[in-house]
């Protein structure tokens, strides 16, 4: 099974060069305003847009505070293309690593 810290280290692989990547996922608590939060922002360092990741493996299931977040910036998706979300899980790595590459 793969695990977070291989994704994180995927997506740094694959995608340091053209975005500004920010981890949010560690064994530590969040503090109260950030539940929800995903676990990896991506910026495009040329402005052309804005990922959010979050990583679900194995039993690691949605918590209502990352449902909330989702919805929030898929509201904000469906308005603006250039600000995205996407969970990321062991089976579609890959194709996410390329369908945030080719934006």
């Amino acid at each position: 099974m793969t695990t977070k810290s291989e994704i994180t280290n995927a997506l740094h692989k694959a995608l340091d060069k053209h975005y500004k990547i920010y981890t949010f996922n560690s064994n530590k608590p969040m503090p109260v305003g950030l539940k929800g939060l995903p676990d990896h922002l991506l910026i495009n360092r040329n402005g052309a847009g804005i990922w959010w990741l979050e990583v679900k493996i194995g039993k690691d299931t949605e918590k209502p505070e990352q449902k909330t977040f989702r919805e929030m910036i898929e509201r904000i998706e469906r308005k603006n293309k250039n600000i995205m979300y996407r969970q990321i899980t062991e089976n579609n790595l890959a194709e996410t690593i390329q369908e945030i590459y080719g934006k």
